[in-house]
């Protein structure tokens, strides 16, 4: 047996100490040379070339060196600019690919803080400035498109293409330098604008095409789109009347014609100011020809060739909020409003003091609910022919009928509940948008809302009973897909045409270009198909020509 000695195992202890820290030394050095960083290649970072070296928006140019990752988060292009070289706050282009020896990427739409100069590239902490600048050309480029709204519509129809690099007055170019295509019919161009200095909005109408799927293309001069837009061309309507819009040009007539719909302004915003600006529950007598709205506490009235001048015929002094006027005696029927009390009145048109039929309807603050509860009048229509008032009470509180009532044009019938909020499904807290009687069938039809989306009744007097025409649908938040009697404005009965009309809202826009836009929408009077008249249109009360 070997003896190890106490100087013997000392030699042992050293040797082998030395031969750890020779081991430890090798590993911690080749770690070193080899720590570059995940999908880091051991090539030196350099940039060699930028390929354009100029560029415009949108744009693409390649960025060619060595040591570039290829991991896609571990390369970071960074612009020269006017805010120094702070990593946080310099602008970077918008990424498109990579390989260990490149970077592609585009020019960004904004271009505050970006200035010509280097191009600096970042890869896992190391960074290398190109010797070669790089230069930004703010000329316009080549159309881009992104979005048509809506993307169906008859011919005639106005519809709105955003997208950039439409032009505009920054740049000295108009609608006549741009040529907007479905599929190789050209369509008229409205407008041109938008929100940024190169145009990205265009207004167009569609052209008279037949009906069906088309491809929507834009050339601005010589520089035409490398995109296209899907758009389906709707059949047009048929047994349309003459339909009054108010929106932002004034009062407009609306006819669907063979070519399509157009649009003729009878009385402009710009001529008559707040009068037609502020128009609301516009209303058409077609026995005179006279078009009437509410506007700042008055009713106005024109005639409907737009030849005439806007005059105040009814200017009662104290607030009102819902009208009704019998046309064939001249006279309006019209509630009195204050936060207390509602009155149910009557005046002519020809002058003279008004007449109260109905008062009583009363409220209360109540400490408890911190609302005003009591009986609540609204949406008033009346019956000539039978000398009947139609009005829906939307009051609050325990002993309030909440549903649609009636009384007569003398004030000397007793209020009648024609048919309760129950009796159409409704639940308490719901609004009534629109109400309209029609004396050829003895019905009422109602807008009765839940929150912002309405549904559409009708009942025949005396029946109890209530018939669901439209079911209402809100705005899908995950699609955006547009709702049905969301927000709905207006409600017109036509037994000639067969069709219940009613306006609601169509697409609602939150950004800066767009607005909120409404359309015009019929039924058939039994129910069935919902069918798009009149689409995207900037304004929220219409009367439909009917006999």
């Amino acid at each position: 047996m070997k003896t190890i000695t106490t100087k013997n195992k000392l030699t042992h202890w050293l040797l082998a100490a030395f031969s750890i820290c020779i081991t430890l030394f090798t590993i911690g050095c080749s770690k070193d040379d080899n720590d570059i960083g995940e999908g880091t290649t051991d090539d030196e970072l350099s940039i060699t070339s930028i390929e354009p070296a100029t560029a415009r928006v949108y744009e693409e140019f390649t960025i060619n060196g060595t040591g570039f990752s290829t991991e896609a988060t571990a390369n970071v292009v960074y612009f020269s600019s006017n805010l120094g070289d702070n990593d946080a706050q310099r602008p970077s282009p918008i990424y498109v690919s990579h390989t260990p020896t490149s970077i592609t990427v585009q020019v960004p739409a904004d271009l505050r803080y970006i200035q010509d100069g280097p191009i600096t590239v970042q890869v896992n902490g190391e960074s290398v400035k190109s010797e070669q600048d790089f230069t930004i050309d703010t000329s316009l480029g080549y159309p881009m498109l992104e979005t048509i709204t809506p993307t169906h519509a008859v011919p005639g129809a106005e519809v709105t293409i955003t997208g950039d690099n439409f032009g505009g007055d920054n740049y000295n170019t108009g609608i006549e330098d741009l040529t907007v295509l479905f599929g190789d019919q050209e369509a008229k161009v409205i407008s041109v604008g938008g929100n940024n200095a190169r145009g990205n909005q265009i207004k167009v109408e569609v052209p008279n095409i037949p009906e069906g799927a088309v491809q929507i293309s834009v050339q601005r001069e010589d520089f035409v789109g490398q995109t296209t837009l899907d758009f389906t061309v709707d059949p047009l309507p048929a047994s349309v009347k003459a339909t009054y819009i108010v929106n932002e040009d004034g009062i407009v007539k609306g006819e669907v014609t063979e070519s399509g719909l157009q649009f003729t302004t009878l009385y402009s915003a710009t001529d008559n100011d707040d009068i037609v600006k502020r128009a609301t529950h516009l209303e058409y007598d077609v026995t005179n020809g006279y078009l009437y709205w509410e506007s700042q506490g008055e009713i106005y009235r024109a005639t409907n060739d737009g030849m005439g001048t806007p005059e105040s015929v009814f200017a009662p002094g104290v607030r009102f909020y819902s009208y009704d006027i019998d046309y064939t005696n001249n006279i309006i029927y019209y509630i009195e409003y204050t936060e207390e009390e509602s009155i149910i009145k009557k005046q002519s048109l020809s002058g003279g003091t008004a007449t109260e039929l109905y008062s009583g309807f009363t409220r209360e603050l109540s400490w408890v609910t911190f609302e005003y509860e009591g009986e609540n009048p609204t949406n008033l229509v009346v019956d000539s022919e039978h000398q009947k008032l139609y009005w829906a009470d939307l009051g609050v509180g325990d002993n309030v009928e909440r549903g649609l009532k009636s009384g007569s044009t003398d004030g000397t019938a007793t209020i009648k509940l024609e048919l309760s909020e129950d009796e159409m499904g409704a639940i308490e807290s719901a609004y009534c948008p629109a109400l309209v009687f029609e004396p050829a069938t003895n019905e009422l039809f109602v807008l009765y809302q839940m929150g912002s989306v309405s549904n559409l009744y009708k009942t025949t007097i005396g029946t109890k009973t209530a018939t669901k025409l439209v079911a209402g649908k809100p705005v899908d938040a995950t699609t955006g897909e547009n709702g049905l009697l969301f927000n709905p404005t207006g409600l017109e009965v036509d037994t000639e045409t067969g069709f219940v009309y009613f306006m609601d809202l169509y697409d609602n826009k939150t950004d800066v270009i767009n607005q909120t836009t409404y359309a015009i929408r019929r039924v058939p009077l039994n129910g069935g198909d919902v069918e798009v008249l009149f689409p995207d249109l900037l304004g929220s009360t219409f009367a439909l020509e009917i006999n």
